[in-house]
């Protein structure tokens, strides 16, 4: 664990942090040079370990009481702790002791950001950016503030800025390359992504970005050779394997797609999503022989991967070895007992095996679980219908569909019902409900239930549709 917490630092960085706790242990840090001091609450900062800070300030303090270096850093911890007021007080005292202080004017702009005023934190940026330091951040950052005022044109304009400043600045990156993709703009940022690329031929972002555009606009090749070549970049970057797999997968090469995560198992630090990704590709191929093992993998890994049990208990339905499935979905769901999905799972497979009494009982804890949930409500009701238990079926999709945005599922199964059950004027009742949603299609209810389409009156009232 001593070694985890440095594991993104240099080693000035782990030698002054550990002579600081050095000092600190012996009794107290009598005198610390300041350029020391900062370095110790930076990491202490980003490692979110406010008791380290609060130790730190109490000792820096000490030794230089009107410091703004320390004034600055205290109003960073507040912001961490949920304290922007608190924040907000230290740096008006710094800047209107020293307007020009552009470290002060950046945390305002940060702060402001946090409390949800865009035009401020904007303001404060703009005065940040006068010493024409660290300009890639802060042109990134009033680009986010321009995006949550949905004035994108001006976001993309500032992402821009930022990637022209420091052509690695990833966030800046994606959230341009968002924008584009929100606006259905991909043969722009294919263009743009695509000159970054020539211009920054080792920047990874760029890779990645311009990958990322000629996914959406289906050219497969480029993509797969942007990510090959960001692997070059930074062949340790997990991320660059997962986009690369991705590529593969969606041009049909799924043997290259699960080779590509073989490779980059020696740089991720979860080999236990890395064996859950190849398991997937093989299960959506249904080649269930194939993907148990990456799933057992998964599960030896990170013993209380609940998504992963319940994969394992899939691929073991479909090839009819229930009660190991059940076993598994078990897991999965002793992992997470809050989780509907599971308990779906497992009620599904005791209804398969015959045990319509846990099912049913599975089936109303689901609901009861999500109640806002429509596949919930929806299961419950097949599961009833499967058992000609039609009046309950109707009771129950009568309750799921008040909370439900997309109402046509629960209106096809009640036409089933009253169709089922001869109640004709509910029956028709229903079709209307169904007709008058333009989202419907007259085949979902048939495909649903054949049988529809020998009724006359039903199949009249659809072709009026």
């Amino acid at each position: 664990m001593e070694l985890d917490r440095f594991k993104n630092c240099d080693k000035d960085t782990r030698d002054a942090v550990l002579n600081f706790e050095k000092l600190s242990r012996k009794g107290g840090v009598q005198y610390i040079d300041m350029d020391q001091l900062e370095v110790v609450l930076d990491f202490y900062l980003e490692t979110n370990d406010v008791d380290s800070v609060q130790l730190a300030l109490r000792y820096g303090e000490k030794i230089f009481p009107n410091a703004n270096e320390l004034k600055l850093r205290r109003a960073h911890m507040y912001s961490i702790q949920g304290n922007p007021q608190g924040a907000l007080a230290i740096l008006k005292e710094i800047l209107r002791a020293e307007p020009g202080n552009t470290d002060a004017q950046y945390a305002m702009g940060l702060v402001y950001g946090m409390l949800d005023q865009p035009q401020k934190a904007i303001q404060y940026y703009q005065l940040a950016s006068a010493d024409g330091v660290e300009l890639g951040l802060i042109y990134g950052n009033i680009g986010d503030e321009y995006y949550k005022m949905e004035r994108y044109d001006k976001a993309m304009s500032y992402y821009k800025k930022s990637i022209a400043k420091n052509p690695d600045e990833e966030r800046s990156m994606y959230n341009l390359s968002c924008i584009y993709e929100d606006e259905g703009r991909h043969a722009e940022a294919e263009a743009f992504f695509r000159a970054q690329t020539s211009e920054h031929p080792y920047s990874f972002c760029a890779w990645i970005a311009y990958g990322r555009a000629c996914m959406n606009l289906e050219l497969w090749q480029q993509a797969i050779e942007a990510y090959e070549y960001a692997i070059v970049v930074d062949k340790t970057n997990v991320q660059a394997y997962f986009c690369l797999c991705d590529a593969y997968r969606r041009a049909g090469n799924y043997g290259k797609a699960v080779s590509v995560l073989h490779e980059c198992l020696d740089y991720a630090e979860d080999k236990s999503w890395v064996y859950y990704s190849m398991g997937m590709i093989y299960m959506e191929n249904g080649n269930n022989a194939s993907a148990i093992p990456y799933f057992r993998k998964t599960v030896r890994e990170d013993p209380y991967f609940g998504d992963a049990w319940q994969v394992l208990g899939q691929c073991y339905a479909d090839e009819n070895d229930l009660y190991t499935a059940i076993e598994m979905s078990e897991r999965a769901l002793s992992i997470n007992p809050q989780s509907s999905s599971y308990m779906l799972q497992l009620a599904w497979l005791h209804e398969r095996i015959g045990d319509i009494e846990k099912a049913d009982n599975l089936y109303q804890c689901a609901v009861h679980l999500d109640e806002v949930s429509d596949e919930c409500w929806l299961r419950y009701a097949d599961y009833l219908m499967r058992h000609d238990r039609f009046d309950d079926a109707v009771n129950i999709l009568d309750k799921g569909v008040i909370a439900s945005l997309d109402q046509i599922e629960f209106n096809i199964r009640l036409v089933v019902c009253y169709f089922k059950t001869g109640r004709r004027n509910f029956l028709f009742n229903a079709v209307r409900a169904c007709t008058s949603d333009p989202q419907f299609h007259p085949q979902d209810l048939i495909s649903f239930c054949p049988e529809i389409a020998t009724d006359y009156e039903v199949v009249s009232m659809l072709d009026c549709h």
